[in-house]
């Protein structure tokens, strides 16, 4: 299905990027498309304007800081991370990246816009919370730090808020991680996974792993069967 039209904003700073998104109640912010495309296509949202991401480029890169320390910009690539040397101080953020979708979505897709849809077939958000990330949102209001775990407020929903831009994604440092297989009913593993050794760290880390996708606290039933 062709999308219905829409106008189209390439701004070149954070900036104009907040100012477009706030004159415009319908905007919509354009990073890899990868999900926003797909879901206009669909005619499940059909934003305005939408506001792409692409020309800015603080928005980008990955830098590892002394403290340990890894910080990654919202509009960086997942083949940007599974390339880069610094990320491989968090091998887990590689590996994970590596299994999404082909090469063609990993070359277009970008952390923030994973992060940001909080789509349940996303990869990154239960990750982010079990590295115990934190997310730097740029708005109207200014600057503020979100934890991963306070980030993501249920299926599609997240603490960024419409008017606002994630900026970068700092994850905290882990001490020390330990490799360990990691096995599925009757498969080997193709790789280790990598898990912290803080009892802290170790409790995100199922507990994210075991969940699709972070919802709120109240329990979703499935729906009843109706008699024929």
């Amino acid at each position: 299905m062709l999308l219905r039209e829409v106008e189209y904003a390439r701004p070149a700073s954070v900036q104009e990027a907040l100012r477009l998104l706030g004159s415009h109640e319908g905007a919509r912010a354009l990073a890899g498309g990868q999900t926003l495309i797909n879901v206009m296509k669909a005619r499940a949202a059909s934003p305005d304007v939408l506001v792409d991401l692409a020309d800015i480029g603080e928005l980008r890169g990955i830098e590892l800081g002394s403290d340990g320390t890894l910080t990654i910009g919202a509009m960086t690539t997942y083949t940007d991370i599974v390339d880069s040397a610094e990320a491989r101080a968090r091998p887990i953020l590689g590996e994970v990246c590596k299994q999404i979708a082909d090469v063609q979505v990993r070359n277009r897709g970008t952390v923030g816009g994973n992060v940001c849809s909080n789509d349940p077939t996303n990869h990154l958000p239960p990750l982010l919370v079990a590295v115990g990330a934190t997310m730097t949102i740029l708005g109207q209001g200014g600057e503020r730090s979100v934890p991963a775990s306070e980030f993501f407020l249920g299926v599609y929903m997240t603490a960024a808020g419409r008017a606002s831009c994630s900026r970068r994604f700092p994850c905290l440092r882990v001490k020390a991680m330990v490799s360990r297989p990691c096995r599925s009913a009757g498969m080997e593993p193709a790789s280790s996974t990598w898990l912290p050794r803080s009892t802290a760290a170790r409790r995100r880390w199922r507990s994210a792993a075991s969940t699709p996708c972070l919802l709120s606290s109240r329990p979703i039933r499935p729906p009843r069967k109706r008699c024929a």
